[in-house]
């Protein structure tokens, strides 16, 4: 018995001992925890001016205070009436002009609701030190049901984030505003620059159009044209580039005939060529498909920037423009386009600014060459659009080449066959003109502040025997549209005292209501990024753009009249 006894009680004794090293073991690690933990409120507290956290259900809150030097000190204490004991600290140190704001911010009662799924809400407010802080609840605990019940709140001072913040901004807002200056600037440029092309290249049209093929006059007027043509290409550069920053240009695909396309780009550089004395080339394989579909006119522009950079940069020799083709799948092929010349060439160093915009190569060797500097940017730009890429190889003294492969789907695989024949003669082009429809019972209206520019849009449609009224002015406009039923008005927007969207607007509330479903389009030299948007929220049906192009005004009041008032002539 004596030796059970015994048993038993060492037994008990290594229990208790095991026990107390197991709390012990706990303890430590507890405090371990522990110390961790002050460490982490410490360094919370040092970056806010106040810490405190809040149960929101029982209305109390626990103040936690950090001895610096000691983390270990660190004091946490517990109060009851935590809403009142929260509005009346805030109270002391707000500056009296966001109190009513930041005391809705307090309400507990609120809070769950402005969280919403969130686990957090803060707002920022001037102290009465005029200082100005963030204040932040965040989400500590749930109850079992969801329920938000406990929220620590931090407060910090963010005066040089402010500061940083507004100084950022005003930044924004200087660049905005320099933004919109430029726009426009352009704007403005835009439509005093076109406005007199428009007037040149619409009266030498006249001259083409009815001057007889003997005459001598029609080489000069031929010549005006090209100048007219090369000064329009260089304002459309600065424009194009404009839409493209601004992101407004997109690439408009639909069927083509890449037949078209050539002949177009051979008679627009041969004839460039040949005043310089250079062998122009084309060399396509007649196994090309002729009908495709992509956007043409940003091909054709992309192709025309390559071949006028060859011509304007090669003094002597030759130009090859050449096209071959992969077949990709049954409905799509690559195009491979590039452009030879026999130019100056690029160095090395310089093959980084080729594709910068508003930048040159060798400015002082081709200062007398013409151009902005901004083509091949533009092509780069177009390429990219397109998921293409322009590649160059080039060996300085010798000459260069200029290459991009470009995805077009297939219409039809009919073959291009033999271009031979696009190689026209370098002599003059007769200029022939025949009008598309005649409108003989049409009436139209044309408003523009420019004199010069009614004559040149009523000659330029006087086969088409429309009847057109004119006006000079928005008041003169009204007056006519408030007597007479027009099936079509043409209004110029940059117009002095009345511009074309406040006359347009007063046209459609007149209380004869005569034009009040007639189309209207807006006759414009504003040809920068967003032009359409705003003539389109403005109410107008359609845009033309000035210097005017024929075939696209007959083709645009062909669209807008009565159809039984149109003859079409095959």
């Amino acid at each position: 018995m004596p030796y059970l006894t015994i048993v038993a009680f060492l037994l008990i004794i290594a229990a208790i001992i095991a026990v107390s090293y197991v709390a012990i073991r706990h303890s430590k690690r507890k405090d371990q925890v522990s110390r961790q933990l002050y460490h982490q409120l410490s360094a919370t507290t040092k970056l806010y001016v106040f810490v405190q956290e809040f149960d929101i259900i029982n209305d109390t809150y626990i103040d936690i205070e950090v001895d610096e030097e000691n983390a270990s000190d660190t004091k946490v204490t517990e109060h009851s009436g935590a809403q009142a004991a929260l509005i009346f600290r805030m109270k002391e140190h707000l500056d009296p002009s966001c109190e009513n704001q930041v005391m809705d911010f307090l309400n507990f009662s609120t809070l769950a609701e402005r969280l919403g799924d969130r686990n957090a809400i803060t707002m920022e407010f001037l102290n009465s030190e005029g200082i100005w802080c963030r204040c932040r609840f965040i989400v500590s605990q749930h109850t079992s049901l969801g329920k938000v019940s406990r929220v620590l709140w931090l407060v910090e001072e963010i005066d040089e984030e402010r500061k940083a913040r507004e100084a950022l901004r005003d930044i924004s807002d200087r660049a905005m505003a320099a933004s919109e200056a430029k726009s426009a600037f352009l704007s403005n440029m835009s439509h005093e620059i076109r406005t007199p092309i428009n007037a040149i290249l619409g009266m030498n049209e006249m001259i083409l159009r009815e001057c007889s093929q003997d005459s001598p006059i029609l080489s000069y007027a031929e010549n005006i044209d090209a100048a007219g043509h090369t000064l329009l290409a260089l304002v459309n550069d600065i424009l194009d580039f404009s839409k493209i920053e601004a992101g407004k240009l997109e690439i408009i695909p639909a069927e083509y005939d890449l037949s078209s396309v050539l002949n177009d780009l051979v008679h627009m550089i041969s004839y460039r060529a040949e005043e310089k004395g250079l062998e122009f080339s084309l060399e396509v394989a007649p196994e090309v498909p002729k009908r495709l579909w992509g956007d043409d006119i940003r091909l054709k522009q992309i192709i025309i920037n390559l071949l006028t950079n060859a011509v304007k940069y090669t003094k002597d020799g030759s130009v090859v423009f050449s096209i071959d083709f992969e077949k990709k799948d049954e409905k799509h092929v690559l195009l491979t386009v590039a452009v030879k010349d026999t130019g100056s060439g690029i160095k090395k160093e310089d093959m980084d600014k080729l594709f910068s915009k508003f930048d040159r190569i060798g400015e002082e060797k081709n200062r007398h060459i013409e151009g902005t500097g901004l083509g091949l940017s533009i092509t780069t730009r177009l390429l990219g659009m397109m998921d293409s890429k322009l590649e160059v190889g080039s060996i300085y003294g010798v000459g260069s080449r200029f290459y991009f492969t470009l995805e077009q789907e297939v219409i039809d695989w009919e073959p291009l066959g033999n271009m031979a024949e696009v190689l026209v003669s370098n002599t003059s082009v007769v200029h022939q003109y025949h009008e598309q429809f005649t409108a003989p019972e049409a009436e139209l209206l044309v408003v523009d502040d420019t004199a010069m520019n009614l004559v040149v849009f009523k000659n330029l449609l006087k086969k088409t025997k429309v009847r057109i009224d004119t006006a000079e002015s928005g008041d003169e406009a009204l007056a006519l549209a408030d007597k007479k039923k027009y099936d079509l008005v043409f209004l110029d927007h940059m117009m002095p005292k009345k511009d074309g969207i406040v006359t347009l607007h007063e046209m459609k509330e007149q209380e004869s209501g005569m034009n009040k479903e007639t189309p209207v389009i807006c006759f414009t030299a504003n040809a920068v990024s967003g032009a359409w948007d705003l003539y389109k929220n403005e109410g107008f049906d359609d845009y033309l753009t000035k210097p005017i192009d024929f075939v696209k005004l007959e083709q645009m009041v062909m669209k807008y009249l009565p159809s039984e008032k149109i003859h079409r002539i095959d």
